[in-house]
């Protein structure tokens, strides 16, 4: 870290580095999850090219495929659990990516103590590559 930063910036600028690490660990997360919706129906629309006849693919379609589920007693989660397996299975990890993307990389305003310690780090950067002394 830049030598330049108080003590109370080198905190904030600590907490920063901290949030980019974790926002990079879970935007790779929700990049795999959506390339695995995105290769489902990938699979599905070349079976389609193939045989000219849409194949489906269900929840219910993949926890046959792993196995009997006994289903808990209940008309409700009966339903909702019926109403899962019917959906289709590229449907979900896309929507997921989405809506969880969406909310953990909103686009927050920082406070200006942050974007000052921001603004310190990336001329410091800038300046090291450059090799600007100023």
């Amino acid at each position: 870290m830049d030598t330049d930063l108080t003590d109370d910036e080198q905190v904030i600028a600590k907490r920063i580095h901290r949030e980019n690490e974790i926002s990079g660990w879970a935007g790779l997360s929700l990049a795999l999850l959506f390339l695995a919706g995105a290769a489902i129906l990938g699979w599905q629309i070349l079976l389609w090219l193939k045989s000219g006849e849409w194949t489906s693919y269900t929840w219910a379609d993949a926890f046959a495929w792993a196995g009997p589920l006994d289903l808990p007693n209940g008309r409700g989660v009966e339903k909702i659990l019926r109403w899962i397996g019917h959906l289709p299975l590229c449907l979900l990890p896309v929507a997921i990516a989405f809506a969880v993307g969406g909310l953990c990389f909103n686009d927050k305003q920082d406070d200006p103590d942050t974007r000052r310690v921001r603004m310190k780090i990336a001329n410091a950067k800038y300046r090291k590559a450059t090799g600007d002394k100023q």
